[in-house]
């Protein structure tokens, strides 16, 4: 049986981000594990994606902890005899790369969530992590680009030749994240307030994601608008590298928003919360192709988004949502005024979002893009299914 090692930063990222593909994977008869540091004392963690291996990733720019973390790794996979790596996000997949290539793995596959030289970066930081993109790409076989845009940079910088990297996009199961029909009752359930306009943002709460902004215009929003709640649906993870919850909590408190935002912190219900809110905010600085928009749109809710790579290839601004200039509060706060004074072009916006997710990012399609590539890659290195 082909045997596929995943690879990720964290247990949080392998069960919300990959479990479902890791099924797929496996109901298509390939023997799957996964490695990633955190903790697997969930029983349903380990049944849903097979035997996970406990390692540490640095969460620092040091070369003694990355060369720690890629012995640990290459034991792994010499002990394993895996025919292909799958590797994801930025320090697991640095350590995965380099692990697989020592081993000489067969294929040695890393999947970009967004790569991770962007427009918020100094010149001498995108310098360095355009040229660590293109270091990698030499010691890998294949790359799944979740953006269209990263494919077309890295063939056009000459760091991946054509034909060596695909673009996948993303997927949500839209029976799951779909329009409430009682969203009273919901709301109950969850203690939720009644009769207000409810703007909603999902995610890890990390200074890159903009959060920031969003309570600063938020601020200015309830200077104008009467019954609107901010609801940050997310938290941190033990392994953040730049946990901001904190950060957070003092500006809600200094704007005197207390009573106007809701902080759910970590929750496997995203989908309830979405579903009886009404507007979805993405303020982030750097996206792939951010699932958190995927799976709003697939609730049908209006976006409002950075007009970042990403979230531009998923919004279309005026039909869908609207997408403004990242760090740019004064342009945040007028779509979130706007937004919040029209029903109807709510209702619109959102059957276009849904619409375009149930033509174009379904999950069952996301995953089985991605299998048609492994076959044939391991059909191309004669590895056989018997």
């Amino acid at each position: 049986m082909p045997k596929i090692l995943q690879v990720c930063n964290t247990t949080f990222y392998l069960n919300h981000f990959l479990s479902s593909y890791i099924n797929d994977l496996r109901n298509d008869g390939f023997e799957v594990e996964c490695v990633c540091e955190g903790d697997i004392s969930d029983i349903y963690l380990e049944s849903a994606v097979g035997k996970i291996h406990l390692i540490s990733f640095p969460r620092e720019a040091s070369l003694v902890f990355f060369c720690k973390s890629i012995v640990q790794l290459s034991r792994i996979i010499q002990k394993g005899k895996y025919h292909c790596v799958q590797s994801h996000n930025r320090n697991a997949s640095i350590v995965a790369r380099i692990a697989s290539w020592l081993c000489k793995v067969p294929i040695n596959l890393y999947t970009a969530h967004g790569m991770y030289y962007h427009d918020d970066q100094s010149t001498l930081k995108r310098t360095v992590a355009v040229f660590l993109e293109r270091l990698l790409a030499k010691v890998t076989s294949f790359s799944f680009s979740q953006s269209k845009e990263d494919s077309i940079v890295m063939q056009k910088n000459g760091a991946i030749k054509p034909g060596k990297i695909v673009t996948i996009g993303n997927g949500v199961d839209t029976n799951i994240f779909r329009p409430l029909i009682n969203r009273l009752e919901r709301e109950k359930i969850l203690g939720l307030s009644r009769d207000v306009v409810r703007i909603a943002t999902t995610g890890r709460i990390v200074k890159q994601k903009g959060i920031q902004d969003l309570i600063s215009a938020f601020s200015l929003l309830k200077k104008t608008v009467e019954n609107v709640e901010l609801l940050i649906i997310g938290g941190n993870i033990e392994q953040d590298i730049d946990p901001f919850q904190d950060e957070i909590l003092k500006r809600i408190e200094e704007y005197e928003l207390a009573e106007s935002v809701v902080l759910t912190n970590l929750v496997s219900n995203v989908n309830e919360y979405l579903a009886v809110s009404d507007i979805f905010v993405l303020p982030s600085y750097r996206e792939g192709v951010p699932k958190s928009i995927v799976e709003a749109m697939a609730v049908g809710l209006p976006i409002i988004a950075t007009r970042i790579r990403g979230c531009k290839e998923l919004v279309e601004h005026g039909k869908s949502g609207y997408l403004y200039p990242a760090k740019n509060v004064s342009q945040l706060f007028y779509y979130l005024e706007k937004l919040s004074l029209s029903i109807e072009d709510r209702k619109i916006f959102g059957r276009a979002g849904r619409n375009r997710i149930l033509d174009n990012y379904q999950l069952a399609d996301y995953n089985q893009k991605q299998i048609r590539v492994i076959k044939t890659l391991f059909k191309q290195h004669h590895i056989s299914f018997v």
